[in-house]
């Protein structure tokens, strides 16, 4: 697939850019986060027999084959081969959610595109700026672009939406969750106004997202009815207005959502208008606000599947120098993601499918076992201590046939 789809061409070179591509994606699958660390693997006659190698590449090669993506365009193969892998689940979906979202990845040194911007883990250390688009049913990802630490938010994210939308099937419904720092007019009329890629025919696509809040939509749901929907240890309730903002080109209907402890009403000295935490969201759905509410707080997860992307496949961790070089390093540790979760819907019992990649590890890859070799044969002795062998060859039959 990634021989395939790889423009960028390697002359005489022992190891071919799609096979170095490939065992970057092992390397990730395994838990190798930095480049560096590939050189404890050189040996592994496992992957030597994989690749058909007297050896794999020194660590060095990693770094120098990286170094060959330097524009947009030649990251194309990688954005090909990664929507190959999502369509093997998508295809199937009739019903598609995307979450936007940004992240910070600190550098410690110059690397192109690394500036001094937002960062509330490490204020004033140089960062990139990584926007991602996750698939909120099937946990895919859609979509990664790097950009400089100083980007906003919502940079790009017309550009993410339609190389996203390219995923996704004509015929199935799509719907769109953004934090805060995403909603402007640009952005919500796109979604207000699509049309089908394939088709041309108008297909609105459905959204939710954060607004920040401003005392003026605060003032003007004080004079609306408010519809209580839960009580307990909180009250929590909600009311609509139409608001048009004075960048937006539109009205646009605004759910507002406020949560108190309700204890807090026991105490008389407390004035009730102190009491209200607020926020605001932004829809042209036409569910009740409740209803909203909760189909955007499912947004939660995708915080979920950055901090695995980060943890597990180590895609805050920042290779070289160059800038593209990176952002292909990003592709493939996305692309590894993305495996992982195929690799457990179309191999694995489903109690396995919410496992992380690190509890993975730990249960079916990292396990007791020989590679031998007799008669010009290859085998892999697995322990019998392996607790997990039945589980274990169910997936390998499942992937031999």
């Amino acid at each position: 697939m990634l021989e395939a789809s790889l423009s960028i061409k390697k002359q005489n070179g022992t190891y071919p850019l799609s096979d170095v591509s490939l065992a970057l994606i092992l390397g990730r699958l395994l838990g190798l986060d930095r480049i560096s660390h590939f050189e404890d693997i050189e040996e592994e006659t496992l992957l030597k027999r994989f690749f058909n190698w007297d050896k794999l590449p020194d660590y060095t090669t990693y770094y120098n084959d990286l170094r060959r993506f330097k524009s947009n365009e030649d990251l194309k193969g990688l954005e090909d081969t990664n929507m190959a892998l999502t369509q093997r689940i998508l295809s199937d979906q009739d019903r598609v959610i995307l979450d936007f979202d940004s992240t910070v990845n600190t550098v410690y040194g110059n690397q192109q595109g690394a500036e001094v911007g937002y960062n509330s883990h490490n204020p004033g250390k140089k960062s990139l700026h990584p926007l991602l688009v996750f698939e909120g049913r099937s946990r895919l990802c859609l979509y990664a672009e790097l950009r400089n630490g100083k980007a906003y938010t919502s940079d790009g994210k017309v550009e993410a939406a339609i190389e996203s939308l390219r995923h996704i099937p004509s015929g199935a419904s799509v719907m769109a969750r953004f934090d805060k720092g995403f909603p402007n007019d640009v952005h919500l009329s796109f979604f207000e106004d699509y049309r089908d890629l394939d088709t041309g025919v108008p297909k609105e696509i459905l959204y939710v997202g954060k607004l920040k809040l401003f005392k003026s939509l605060v003032k003007k749901g004080l004079e609306k009815k408010w519809c209580r929907v839960y009580e307990g240890t909180k009250f929590i309730e909600w009311t609509e207005i139409n608001h048009r903002a004075q960048t937006w080109s539109r009205s646009r209907r605004i759910i507002l959502i406020r949560m108190a402890e309700a204890s807090d009403f026991e105490e008389p000295y407390l004035s009730e208008e102190f009491l209200w935490e607020y926020q605001a969201i932004v829809t042209n759905m036409t569910d009740s606000g409740d209803e909203i509410w909760r189909f955007y707080n499912h947004r939660a997860c995708m915080e979920n599947y950055i901090k695995e992307a980060k943890n597990g496949f180590g895609a805050d961790h920042v290779s070289g120098e160059e800038f593209y070089a990176n952002f292909a390093d990003l592709w493939l540790k996305m692309i590894a993601y993305n495996i992982l979760i195929l690799f457990c819907k179309e191999g694995c019992e489903e109690a396995f499918s919410s496992y992380t990649i690190s509890r993975f590890r730990r249960t079916f890859w990292e396990i007791p076992a020989i590679l031998v070799t007799h008669a010009r044969q290859w085998k892999l002795k697995i322990s019998n201590t392996f607790t997990r062998f039945d589980s274990w060859l169910k997936c390998y039959r499942k992937f031999s046939n």
